[in-house]
């Protein structure tokens, strides 16, 4: 997605630069001005979506018409472990062999537990604070 919103970006930046450089007539630049335009935007957009925990893919996609070609594309998908919802979490599920789904709906329940006030332990009012105290205390 990326390579392609990189491209629509360079080609309408090209095409610009060469309406400017031969022609220059007014209706071709009202056009591919906002049209370059979007196309850059999309190009940042996309590369903020994209990024994955490498901020290198977005620094370079602000790089006015190659911006969206040059950043990295990531890393494909790993087909061997199974979908989303039927990975196994190693570190972050005791024990391990749970999937996502059961994992994330326990926090969720301890969560809500910890907020009815059933669990003493967890005592802050910020729901992410509570969910990382109990994580901690999990991890311990």
């Amino acid at each position: 997605m990326l390579q392609i919103a990189g491209t629509a970006e360079l080609v309408t930046l090209i095409l610009m630069l060469a309406n400017m450089l031969t022609v220059h007539a007014p209706a071709i630049s009202q056009v591919l001005g906002p049209l370059q335009g979007l196309a850059y935007m999309a190009t940042v957009i996309t590369a903020i979506l994209v990024r994955g925990d490498r901020h290198i893919v977005w620094v370079l996609s602000l790089i006015p018409g190659i911006g969206g070609l040059l950043a990295p594309a990531p890393p494909p998908p790993s087909n061997s472990i199974g979908t989303s919802s039927t990975r196994t979490c190693s570190s972050a599920c005791a024990g391990g062999g749970i999937s996502r789904s059961t994992a994330w709906s326990r926090r969720a329940r301890a969560v809500r537990e910890a907020s009815d006030g059933r669990d003493a332990s967890v005592s802050s009012s910020n729901p992410l604070r509570r969910l990382g105290i109990w994580l901690a205390q999990r991890n311990d």
